[in-house]
């Protein structure tokens, strides 16, 4: 072919039909097509399409190689030097990136770089700090730079500068990549083009989604009493399924103090069987926990309803609410942060290095929360927020001197140095002599599943949603609220529950209160009967949060009806089909339909929801 091009093409234009850039081309094809077809992702592969923009691919990179092949030799290589390494960042995160979302770089996720910079930030940073990425990434930069750097080469000025103006235009006129946002959001393409309309719709879309805030209702924090003289610890882990955990069943000891703490008062525990997230992304299910408020709910309810610890510091407690997750993100340390608080530590205030996604290490923020949290001689609220279990998981920590050597992955590790945080703040309350009068509350997020069907930010299968809830009680509470304690004890068995149902039921342990009585209250107190066939609405936007991939999940009993925007509707028999996979959408009854429709439908913003992804498909 080569030697054919010589003959038919005078120097230098046989470069303008094939060259070494011509090679990354076919590189990205034949990777783009080896990543799709061996990880499951959410767009379609269309052939036709797919060729289109292969081609596209193959001659914009035929043509940057041309430009390359006629500019000065020094100026060239600095070029290729920094393409190599773009060209390796590209393949290596690609997959990384193809794994997590189901797709590649997304104009989304480049939106919320630009918004968020703390993560922008930390990801560098980690990458920077990452040796063994580091090298992989030198090695495929150098592997470039040798294929593509071109020797020195003579080439007649008048021709010089003709060719410049003339391949600007071809490149970036002729071969302009236009595309509809529906093709680019619906259709597998190769990752360079998919990658280069990530940037261009997201670096130029402006718009901006509401900052969270908090403008607190002072009124439902009137007539609160005086607490009812037990302490309550929540703790929120991060990314974190009932699977690993040994109390539920499965066989591991990645957890082995929770475990050892679960023997010894077996019957002081309540692990709730049927518990889900309301969502599987961290900025819509925190401040749906912090407050009781329904992911469906308008922003203003969010912004005026009272956190729980609000109620908690009303009814006399001292607040003790501590992360290890960075606060800058989504405007949390604005959300978060109020008068009502006595104690409050993250990491950009405390000034910890963020070690793993935006989070610090979770045993150093607890030693500053030691001192404060000890000495305290007044009923207390502690809330913690734990960052290990993110991905990509946090492996070490300088609390721990070593890690068991039964520990093989960084997940396990992550689990393991989990289990002591669990096991310090534990160590806390009994240094405190509070283990009698203390209500230790352990709930997620969401999940961190493992079948992947979809990315989970926009999912909602239950592989997605499914979170531990387990609550240990002091034997002197179930002694005198043994009502209550009956009736927990039922629900952990008989009905599916949610995070949305803890502010509630920690409102009622604190508080003189009936949950019900509370307009913000969304959920149900776990203290009380709780219907089998309650709906519960799954969301992973809303008013404060956009995000390209859209739907709704509603569970009720073993029904769970869901819409996912490029799929439709879903339903599922969990009885019979507990992990999902027989869609019975097109055979159940037309009262059952009617029934969910009519839910969606009168619902703002689960008919909003419908509405714009008929819009889109629909191609308006």
């Amino acid at each position: 072919m080569s030697l054919y091009l010589k003959k038919l093409l005078p120097q230098p234009y046989k470069h303008l039909i094939f060259n070494k850039f011509s090679v990354i081309g076919i590189l990205f094809i034949i990777y783009s097509l080896i990543v799709y077809f061996s990880i499951d992702s959410e767009t379609e592969f269309n052939l036709k399409i797919f060729i289109i923009y292969s081609l596209i691919s193959y001659f914009f990179w035929t043509q940057i190689g041309f430009i390359l092949h006629i500019l000065p030799t020094k100026i060239a290589n600095i070029i290729i030097a920094i393409l190599s390494f773009i060209f390796s960042f590209l393949l290596v995160s690609g997959i990384y990136i193809f794994i997590q979302f189901k797709s590649f770089l997304s104009s989304d996720l480049v939106i919320f770089l630009k918004n968020e910079k703390i993560y922008l930030y930390t990801y560098i940073k980690q990458i920077a700090t990452d040796f063994e990425k580091i090298f992989i990434l030198l090695i495929l930069s150098i592997i470039f730079y040798s294929f593509l750097r071109y020797k020195k080469r003579f080439i007649n000025k008048q021709i010089y500068f003709l060719l410049i103006p003339s391949i600007i235009i071809i490149s970036f006129n002729n071969y302009k990549l236009n595309t509809t946002r529906d093709i680019y959001e619906n259709y597998f393409l190769p990752i360079d083009i998919h990658t280069f309309f990530a940037f261009k719709l997201g670096l130029k879309n402006e718009k901006t989604t509401k900052k969270l805030k908090h403008n607190i209702d002072h009124n439902a924090l009137k007539n609160i009493d005086k607490n009812t003289g037990y302490n309550v610890v929540l703790i929120v882990f991060e990314s974190f399924s009932k699977e690993p955990l040994s109390i539920f069943g499965y066989d591991n000891n990645f957890t082995p103090f929770i475990q050892s703490w679960y023997n010894q008062e077996k019957n002081q525990f309540v692990l709730m069987q049927n518990s889900i997230s309301i969502c599987g992304a961290t900025d819509v299910s925190m401040p749906t926990l912090y407050t009781g408020v329904g992911p469906e709910e308008p922003y203003l309810k969010f912004t005026n309803a009272p956190f729980m610890w609000d109620y908690a510091k009303k009814s006399g407690l001292e607040t003790f609410i501590a992360t290890s997750q960075s606060q800058e993100w989504k405007n949390f340390r604005d959300f978060v942060k109020d008068k009502y608080l006595d104690h409050y530590y993250y990491p950009d205030k405390l000034g910890l290095e963020l070690i793993n996604d935006v989070g610090a290490d979770d045993l150093t923020v607890l030693n500053y929360v030691e001192k404060d949290f000890i000495n305290s001689k007044k009923p207390f609220f502690f809330y913690y927020n734990t960052n290990a279990t993110h991905g990509p998981y946090q492996d070490y920590s300088p609390q721990i001197k070593k890690m068991p050597d039964y520990l093989k992955t960084r997940y396990q590790k992550a689990l393991y140095i989990t289990d002591k945080i669990v096991e310090k703040i534990y160590d806390f309350v009994k240094q405190k002599d509070a283990l009698d009068n203390t209500i230790f509350i352990f709930t997620a997020d969401h999940g961190d599943y493992a079948v992947k069907r979809r990315q989970r930010l926009g999912s909602f299968f239950l592989e997605t949603l499914k979170i531990p809830v387990f609550i240990r009680f002091p034997k002197k509470w179930i002694d005198e609220h043994k009502n209550e304690y009956n009736q927990i004890q039922n629900n952990a068995q008989s009905v599916r529950v949610s995070n949305l149902d803890l502010a509630p039921t920690i409102y009622e342990i604190i508080t003189n209160r009936k949950a019900q009585e509370n307009k913000y209250f969304h959920g149900k107190s776990l203290l009380g009967k709780i219907p089998f066939n309650r709906n519960i609405i799954c969301l992973a936007t809303n008013d404060y949060r956009q995000y390209k991939t859209e739907g709704f999940g509603i569970y009720n009993g073993y029904d769970s009806f869901l819409f996912h925007d490029n799929t439709g509707f879903h339903f599922y028999d969990l009885k019979t089909d507990p992990n999902q996979f027989n869609d019975l959408i097109d055979s159940i009854s037309t009262e059952k339909k009617q029934f969910y429709d009519s839910i969606w439908t009168s619902n703002r913003y689960l008919k909003a929801v419908f509405e714009r992804t008929k819009q889109k498909t629909s191609g308006n």
